[in-house]
Parts: C-alpha cells; structure tokens; sequence
C-alpha cells in the first residue's frame, strides 16, 4: 500500500518544489493535491492554466512521487451568500480540466449541505437529497471524459455555540443513498470529520464497503477539525479502522490530510515533520497488512 500526504501551494514554484522535495525525502510515494485553496482556483482559472498543469505535472514527476488524489474547492452552498456557493461550483467545473490536465485519477468533492444548523435548508432534507443528486450527476458526468472519478466525504454540520454535530451527508446511509442516485460517483473517508460527530471511521467503513476509494486520514480532538497527525489525540480507535478496512479489501492509499500539522511547524523543522508524518503512515500500513493476513 502506497503512502501520501497532502500538497498545497501550487501557485508559488518555488514553494511547491521544495514540499515535494520534502515529502519525497521524507518516504511517501504520492501526494494528495489541493485544488481548493484560493491559490491553486487562481491557477485553474487563468488564461495559461494548460500550460501551468504541464509545470506542475513535471515537478511532481521529477520529485520522483505520483499524484494519489486531488481535492477540488468545497462548499458548494454558503447560508446568506449564493454568490460565495455559485463562485466555487463554477471553480469545481473548472477544476476538472486542470485535473486531468495534471493527471490526477480520483478528486474529493463535497456534497452541498448546510454547514451551520440554524440555516433553514438543515431541516429540508428532501431538498437537500434532489438538489445534490442533480449537482453531483452533472460533475460526475462532466469529469469522466477526463478519466477522473469523484469521490464525496463524510461531513459534519455546526451548532450556532460551535459544536460540531451529524449533518446531511454525515451518515453512512445518507451518503450510500447519495451513490445509489448518482452512479460512478465513489467516497472518501474522512476520520476527523467521523471523529467530531462521535461516530467510529470503523463503522463507516465497513457500511461503504467496496465504494470506498480514498482516505483523509487525520486526528482532532473530537470537538473541532484540527487536522493534525494521527496518534496525537487520545480516545482514537486506529487500529480498529485499519482492521475494517482490511476486512473490506482497501486497496487505496494511505493518505493523510494533516496540513494543520505541517503548517503549524516552523520551517527549519520540516524535514522532521514530514518523517515523523510518513512513520505514522507506515504504522497504519503495517496494522492493515497484519489484518489482511
């Protein structure tokens, strides 16, 4: 199983080829690339965004990594602003393209839900069901000329007190039924969202079964998506998520999405980060390889 672990930055050359460098360095075999940030929309949007795709393309390569995954820009429904919801689907059709472009294969998109539960469309689940079959069937249909498959995540949604609690597409069964309407479509495992909503990544995975494609693997502190390493949080069951997904044949990555842990350490440092990042990974490897025995 290969290892990865995530990238951003890609508007800045320099930048950009030293994490590569870095996390080449530091033992992983891929990288999760992020299209989200404002950034990396930027990019995507320019008149040379071909020509941009081709660069990046030729750092990851001559970094001598692959491209595991790709994150496209998220939040397609903001409560009170529809502007802010219509710029990042426009930015997500757009990431398409450049996607393919940089030969990414499989690309994380969120479903549209409402993220703060005082927004009235939180209690319209019908709507929110339609409304995200129709968006993610257009998306699937447009991305697969490209080669791309598009992954959805389990989410969270957020009390007005700012307690993170079950949402629209939090569930297993909601987001199961979401992939019974939409076919093609595959989901990404996200531990830290599981986390916050008191629900075990375990039994997420084991109810998505083979419709498990990717993973975001990350640790918190079961209140706020902190996204920092795993084994840094007490009270997280990894081995009995390693077991799961062994059960159910995994074949994916191992990725990890811990860019508050790299982003919060001071540069000189670095290099050790990214070691001791890729050790946890090979941890988590090696608990699925003993399951799969």
């Amino acid at each position: 199983m290969k290892t990865s672990v995530g990238l951003k930055g890609i508007e800045n050359p320099a930048e950009c080829r030293e994490q590569l460098r870095l996390i080449r360095e530091a033992g992983f075999d891929a990288i999760d690339i992020n299209l989200a940030t404002e950034g990396a929309r930027q990019v995507m949007n320019a008149p040379d965004a071909e020509k941009k795709a081709d660069e990046i393309r030729s750092w990851i390569a001559d970094a001598g990594l692959e491209i595991g995954q790709g994150h496209a820009p998220f939040n397609p429904y903001v409560y009170g602003n529809p502007e802010k919801g219509n710029a990042v689907i426009r930015d997500i059709h757009a990431c398409f393209p450049f996607a393919a472009r940089l030969g990414v294969r499989d690309l994380v998109v969120h479903p549209m839900r409402p993220r703060d539960t005082a927004d009235p469309f939180f209690l319209n689940p019908a709507e929110l069901i339609d409304r995200n079959i129709a968006m993610l069937s257009e998306m699937v249909r447009e991305a697969e000329p490209g080669g791309l498959t598009l992954c959805i995540e389990n989410l969270f949604s957020v009390t007005p007190e700012g307690k993170s609690v079950h949402g629209y597409t939090s569930k297993a069964d909601e987001l199961n039924a979401l992939m019974d309407a939409v076919p093609g479509l595959c989901i990404c495992l996200d531990s830290g969202h599981a986390f916050i909503t008191d629900t075990n990544p375990a039994d997420l995975a084991r109810a998505f079964g083979s419709r498990l494609r990717l993973l975001h693997l990350h640790g918190n502190n079961r209140k706020n998506d902190l996204h920092v390493s795993p084994f840094e949080m007490a009270q997280q069951p990894w081995e009995e998520l390693c077991r799961a997904l062994a059960e159910i044949g995994y074949a994916g990555n191992l990725n990890l999405e811990t860019m508050r842990f790299t982003d919060l350490t001071p540069a000189p440092l670095l290099p050790e980060a990214y070691r001791y990042l890729h050790a946890c990974a090979a941890l988590l490897v090696g608990l699925i390889e003993k399951y799969r025995a």
